[in-house]
């Protein structure tokens, strides 16, 4: 096909910096930074939704037709590069911190030890590791049905795919600086159907866990209680956010978000005993964050907790036309983007693309 390749050939030459891709089961976007005076700077963006059932729960169910979108959408943005970096969603992914002091066999170890930890047959995983402070080392794995339909769609696209990310890795990668934390941080990751929280501290990430719970449980409630069609609820919440008396809306938040609100103290106490350093401020991301009254929600649930927003003005330069709407929806694809800034960047983290590789060379 001649599409494939010019945007295999042509586009090819030039690998940096590469494109962030966030693909969703409603939307694709891609963005590539270009170093600026002080900070990264956005030199392309692009974002266009999809047609309902293309993708559904992150399986690709039309491949053919996701993959002439992708082609079309490169083509239309005219990027310089085929080379691309994408997130996989915190729910996909399982995650584990481990302790090893080998310096030999420190992948079989580390592969063993994850095995014994996690609830999943890592054999049918993809995988991979990284340091994560003195003698401790994060561990990513995704099952490989997941990885490798997106290598899939990627190969029929006529692009490259070079790095398998995780969402809160993109993030913290976008919302904080890790050189400078003196303590423990956590990232709040509120989004529809589910909720990540991760704790991360200069050495990385400390610990993580997924939660369904999110804006889409909470349309859902609203409507239940009010009688009413979930439209109705959805545009009721945009509009007034969580503050319902007249459905006592904090009550049934309280029994939703109890759990969040438990594991942030557990994680926050382990924490402290393991290093003797605080854990006691968190960021809101992703964007049921935005929900009228929900920082103030947890404010009240976590006394103590210094609760603040997301921003993204730290880490990159950009121009109100370029970043349209509530800029903290974008943190995930900005992220990819810083990681595929430059060669040096490309190569601290989670890469689960490399164990793809490994696995289909040995």
């Amino acid at each position: 096909m001649k599409i494939l390749d010019y945007i295999g050939g042509k586009l090819g030459k030039n690998k940096f910096p590469m494109v962030g891709l966030d693909i969703s089961d409603n939307s694709i976007e891609f963005m590539q930074l270009e170093r600026g005076f002080k900070k990264p700077k956005i030199k392309k963006i692009y974002r266009l939704e999809l047609e309902s059932g293309l993708i559904s729960n992150n399986r690709i169910k039309e491949i053919e037709k996701v993959a002439a979108i992708l082609q079309s959408a490169f083509l239309e943005a005219k990027l310089p590069t085929n080379s691309c970096l994408l997130s996989l969603p915190d729910k996909e992914t399982y995650f584990v911190t481990l302790k090893s002091s080998q310096a030999e066999n420190i992948k079989q170890e580390i592969y063993q030890l994850a095995q014994e930890n996690l609830p999943i047959d890592l054999s049918s995983c993809y995988w991979d590791f990284c340091p994560a402070g003195e003698g401790q080392y994060f561990f990513a794995a995704a099952p490989k049905d997941i990885i490798e339909q997106y290598i899939e769609l990627f190969k029929l696209s006529g692009l490259m795919l070079e790095i398998i990310d995780f969402e809160s890795a993109c993030l913290a990668r976008t919302l904080i600086d890790q050189t400078e934390l003196i303590e423990g941080l956590f990232i709040l990751d509120l989004g529809a159907k589910s909720t990540d929280l991760i704790l991360v501290d200069k050495n990385g990430f400390t610990d993580q866990i997924n939660f369904a719970a999110g804006g889409f449980f909470i349309s859902q409630k609203i409507a239940e209680k009010l009688n009413k069609d979930f439209s109705f609820a959805e545009n009721l919440k945009k509009e007034k956010g969580i503050e319902l008396p007249e459905i006592n809306a904090e009550q049934f938040l309280e029994e939703m978000f109890a759990p969040i609100v438990a594991e942030i103290n557990k994680m926050s106490a382990i924490y402290q005993q393991k290093t003797g350093k605080d854990a006691k401020r968190i960021i809101l991301a992703g964007g049921t964050s935005l929900l009228k009254g929900l920082k103030e929600f947890f404010e009240k649930k976590l006394p103590g907790y210094q609760i603040e927003f997301g921003q993204i003005a730290g880490k990159i330069d950009f121009s109100e036309d370029l970043l349209k709407g509530d800029k903290i929806l974008y943190a995930n694809v900005i992220g990819l983007a810083l990681r595929g800034l430059n060669r040096e960047n490309l190569s601290q983290g989670i890469n689960l693309r490399k164990d793809f590789q490994e696995t289909k060379e040995s």
